[in-house]
């Protein structure tokens, strides 16, 4: 998913409400809060966090999104993970506790 299609879908949920990542690669389909958000060409990377933190609502993660986007000369796809073995961000998912982004499988799996 590219940055600029993900903040037009962040700014139409809450602002206050929870955002956190899925990992569906993981048996478990492991659930994290974001933890850190930094860009690395040719993408922008969501790192996982156990503990709600730094960006773990809409409008933080929406800011930092912005703020990286503001800087960045060309539409950055969203990932986690590295930088040779990552996953995309797939699908967006509304829930009532939280805004759910859903990962890809990963590129190297």
């Amino acid at each position: 998913m590219k940055s600029s299609e993900l903040i037009k879908k962040l700014k139409n949920s809450p602002q206050e409400q929870k955002v956190q990542i899925v990992n569906v690669a993981n048996e478990d389909y492991s659930i994290s809060y974001v933890g850190k958000v930094y860009h690395e060409p040719p993408r922008t990377f969501l790192q996982g966090a156990s503990n709600a933190g730094r960006y773990s609502t809409i409008q933080q993660l929406l800011n930092r999104l912005q703020e990286i986007d503001a800087t960045v000369p060309f539409d950055a796809d969203i990932a986690t993970g590295d930088d040779w073995d990552f996953q995309f961000i797939e699908e967006i998912k509304q829930t009532e506790e939280a805004v759910l982004l859903k990962l890809s499988e990963p590129v190297f799996g």
